[in-house]
């Protein structure tokens, strides 16, 4: 073969690291928002990839067809631009994982949200029914049928969602430009390596053709390691997050330096095998003091943000449960929320729990059982007039402990759980932007009768 097509086969390598590189910069410019990229991630990132192809470039055009009987790793600063760019490659793996799996969670996670709507609406629509007479379906025929429609309205907005989610999912253009990127390291290290072995066998030179025999090993050493690195890092994000782990620091940078440990000693091996370990030593010192920074740095931070993040959420979580348990107990913002549960069509949650409160008040062991036993022909009934929408399993395990405890000491804890956390992410949020909770801010101070449980 020519030095002429030797020279096209290293420019079209060139623009493939070079075309891979633009999708990678690019991919992390979409994403820049994302919280699992840093803004000086796609920096360093985009510089690294493109400087590799471009000094590339740079050094065909300067050495022309005298730098082809050349390997470019040959040089220390050349040998380092590729352990970094190795590490850039692997980063950019682990990112479009992580990025992948935890869109796919969301889409988990929305489908689930709305199997539950649905099936909470069906069971609400059939117990409501049920439990219904002759005489009242004329009186609540217009509250059911705007009932229906909200529990429609609920159930057609998350059905739009879900699907723009699917939509999403589907079309992400970072799992395409992932497996570009693959395709494109692929064809690198494939057409690197076919031409070392046509300079080998081209080469009269015995000395140069064995310095590219040696080149040609440490090519294809370090392309199988890349390849384990890869799939050892996707399969270490990919496990970490099957369990539900979202937040392991630990032991995914444990699993990325033990990874680059191996990597290392590889290289280090092969490099005593050749004798040539004295005079690279520095060099790999230093192409994995920068390939830290590159990979590992980075990614700490990253997670390090989303436990901030998290712990965020749950304060947030903390903080509607402590406002909404506030709300219910004071007397005068009390009547606000129930007139607004009524709007709702919600208010048998908040009547519960005011049922709840008062029993707990109560001292005689007959008003306690009588009270109780309201309670359960009420709200835990299927026939009850004002029945809550809970899980099986848990209506009947308040109905059996209720068998064992008449007095309703503990038969409606579970219960009471369940209403309070539906009302905390459901009934409050929606209460806090209605004029229900404009006025009641305006309007605090005015003594209003409280509401009670009736017995």
């Amino acid at each position: 073969m020519g030095e002429q097509s030797i020279f096209l086969f290293r420019i079209i390598n060139t623009a493939i690291m070079f075309c891979s590189g633009f999708v990678f910069f690019y991919l992390f410019w979409k994403k820049r928002n994302h919280p699992a990229i840093k803004s000086r991630s796609v920096v360093i990132t985009g510089f690294v990839t493109f400087s590799f192809p471009i000094f590339n470039l740079v050094s065909l055009f300067e050495q022309k067809v005298s730098g082809v009987r050349q390997c470019f790793l040959s040089c220390f600063y050349k040998d380092m631009i590729q352990c970094v760019g190795i590490g850039v490659f692997l980063y950019m793996a682990a990112r479009l994982v992580f990025i992948y799996v935890l869109h796919k969670e969301k889409l988990h996670n929305m489908k689930r949200f709305y199997l539950q709507v649905k099936d909470s609406s069906t069971h609400y629509g059939t117990d409501k029914t049920s439990m219904m007479g002759t005489e009242d379906v004329e009186m609540t025929s217009r509250a059911d049928t705007q009932s229906e429609m909200n529990d429609s309205f609920d159930i057609f907005n998350v059905e739009i969602e879900l699907k723009n989610v699917e939509q999403n999912y589907y079309k992400k253009r970072h799992l395409i430009s992932g497996r570009f990127l693959s395709i494109g390291l692929t064809l690198h290290y494939i057409i690197f390596l076919l031409l070392t072995m046509i300079d080998y066998f081209t080469t009269p030179d015995r000395e140069i053709g064995e310095k590219c025999a040696n080149e040609t090993s440490k090519i294809i050493i370090r392309g199988i390691s890349a390849v384990i690195q890869v799939l050892v890092m996707a399969y270490l994000v990919f496990k970490i997050r099957k369990i539900n782990d979202l937040y392991k620091i630990k032991i995914e940078i444990y699993g990325i330096v033990t990874v680059l440990l191996i990597y290392n000693i590889i290289n280090v091996s092969l490099n005593l095998a050749t004798n040539r370990a004295k005079q690279d030593i520095a060099l790999y010192i230093t192409a994995y003091f920068i390939l830290f920074f590159v990979l590992v740095w980075p990614l700490y931070l990253s997670y390090k943000k989303f436990d901030k993040n998290m712990i965020k959420d749950e304060e947030t979580e903390e903080t509607f449960h402590r406002n909404l348990e506030n709300i219910l107990k004071d007397k005068r913002t009390l009547p606000y929320f129930i007139e607004f549960s009524k709007k709702d069509y919600s208010v048998e949650n908040v009547s519960f729990y005011s049922a709840i409160r008062q029993l707990k008040k109560v001292n005689k062991k007959r008003k306690k059982k009588r009270i109780a036993s309201k309670i359960i022909s009420t709200f835990i009934s299927t026939k009850g007039p004002l029945t809550l929408n809970l899980e099986s399993e848990t209506r009947l395990q308040c109905l059996a402990d209720y068998e064992q405890d008449p007095f309703g000491k503990t038969c409606f804890e579970e219960p009471l759980n369940e209403v309070f956390v539906l009302m905390a992410h459901s009934t409050y949020p929606q209460f806090l932007n209605s004029e229900n909770y404009q006025q009641m801010i305006t309007e605090v101070n005015l003594e209003q009768q409280h509401v009670r449980f009736n017995d």
